[in-house]
Parts: structure tokens; sequence; C-alpha cells
């Protein structure tokens, strides 16, 4: 009995214990959508990195974000794609959104526009810099 206890015992400390899965660090961002434009209108982005943006109206009427090439590359997560419709996500006055995604695999730059019919005629627009 003594010899099956201590090779019972030999293969509990012998057996890797699974390592837990290792989660990719995010970075998160901030952009806000104003009267006057988005902040920041440059959002840089390392290739193949996660990302949670948060999306924030603090304007006194609605806006979108809308970027269809980013939109249509970027891995957005489950429930972060249900929040993109169209390619964009639009928000009313004093709404907030995040989104969590991974960056495209390669190098690029993806033009981004609110197109609200005031938004289109004032230029509210921008770009995501992908290196």
């Amino acid at each position: 009995m003594k010899h099956l206890v201590l090779a019972a015992a030999a293969l509990l400390t012998t057996v890797p214990a699974a390592a837990a899965p290792r989660r990719p660090q995010v970075t998160w961002l901030t952009v806000s959508m104003t009267d006057h434009g988005f902040r920041p209108r440059l959002i840089n982005l390392r290739h193949g990195a996660r990302y949670a943006i948060r999306f924030v109206n603090g304007s006194s009427r609605g806006h979108d974000f809308t970027a269809p090439d980013f939109f249509r590359t970027a891995q957005l997560d489950r429930d972060s794609a249900e929040k993109v419709l169209d390619h964009k996500i639009d928000l009313d006055p004093g709404e907030a959104a995040t989104i969590r995604f991974t960056a495209p695999q390669g190098p690029g730059r993806f033009p981004f526009k609110s197109t609200h019919l005031t938004d289109a005629a004032s230029g509210l627009s921008g770009y995501v810099l992908i290196r």
C-alpha cells in the first residue's frame, strides 16, 4: 500500500500543470467627438496589436465614426462587431461606446469621418495609421 501511495504522489508531482492561457495586452485609447472635430484626428496603431477604443460624443448633436476600410480589415471582438453597423459607430449627444479589436496585420492609412449632414460639410475627419 505504501508503494501505491508513493507512486501516485510521484505521478502527481511530475505531471505539469497546464499553463493559464496568456491574454494579449490591450491598449486603451479615447476618441472624442465634438462639434469641431475628432480628437485625436490621427490614431496611431501598431499592426496586429490589441486595442480598446472608447468613443465619446461630448457634443450637443449626434456624430458618427465611419471608417469602412478600417472596419473591414480590423478583427473586431464579437460584442464590438454588434456596435459597428454599416462600418460606423453612431452616437447620440452625450453617448459613448467602446470597441475592442486586433489592428490590421499590415501597415496602412485608413480615413475616417462623420457622415452626418452638418459634419460632412464641416470636414469632421481624420486617419487611422497602422505601423
